[in-house]
């Protein structure tokens, strides 16, 4: 248990040193990886977080998925909700 905790606080450490430009290049590669996968071009339904902070944004994907799905749930930590959007 305790490699887990190291690990994860090394990945925040990270995460909150990113600069906003490089937020945005991770953001727009992690992106077109799951663009590119067949559970992506054949799901019916998806979990996403809303990105805080200074995340790698799910803006764009979020956006993509209102468009093709028909059944998108965003988690959002802020007032830990799960809000079914469509």
């Amino acid at each position: 248990m305790w490699f887990k905790t190291i690990v994860r606080k090394f990945m925040d450490y990270k995460r909150n040193r990113m600069l906003y430009d490089d937020c945005d290049k991770h953001s727009l590669r992690i992106a077109k990886t799951l663009y590119e996968l067949h559970e992506w071009k054949s799901a019916g339904a998806v979990n996403i977080y809303e990105s805080m902070g200074n995340e790698v944004s799910t803006k764009d994907i979020i956006e993509k998925l209102l468009m093709f799905l028909t059944k998108l749930y965003i988690i959002q930590l802020r007032n830990q909700s799960i809000i079914q959007v469509r």
